[in-house]
């Protein structure tokens, strides 16, 4: 057995452990009070020269995504909903350089194409789950 001096600290470090858990301190990427969708609310897209990254998504509806341009860009760029579910509200951002981000929320199952304008080879595809 430990002696009554390791015994103590190790009963220290979990009674420091429990408490950081119930005060909402992150365990494991979450803190014990956020639900796993909540910590997954938001998808971040990177908008480079001459691509998007990632170029696929899949996510559950009410994700929001948010396209933050690089700061390595020269060119101007931006986030057009090409094509999208039925119902769906389009969206598009202004062609934009670096510093710029473009946030959407979308709601609505299904298949969404996005596409830079400006250089329209430059796609992606975010699958939103019911």
């Amino acid at each position: 057995m430990g002696s009554p001096t390791s015994t103590r600290t190790v009963a220290a470090i979990a009674a420091a452990a429990s408490m950081l858990a119930v005060a909402g301190a992150p365990a494991g990427g979450s803190s014990a009070t956020e639900s796993p969708r909540a910590a997954a609310a938001t998808k971040t897209v990177r908008v480079a020269d001459d691509f998007y990254a990632p170029k696929r998504l899949k996510v559950a509806k009410g994700t929001r995504i948010k396209w933050v341009w690089s700061s390595r860009n020269s060119n101007p760029h931006d986030v057009y909903s090409n094509e999208r579910p039925e119902g769906a509200p389009h969206f598009h951002s202004r062609p934009r350089t670096a510093p710029f981000s473009f946030t959407r929320k979308l709601r609505k199952p299904g298949r969404y194409e996005v596409l830079c304008t400006v250089h329209e080879d430059m796609r992606m595809r975010i699958d939103v789950t019911r």
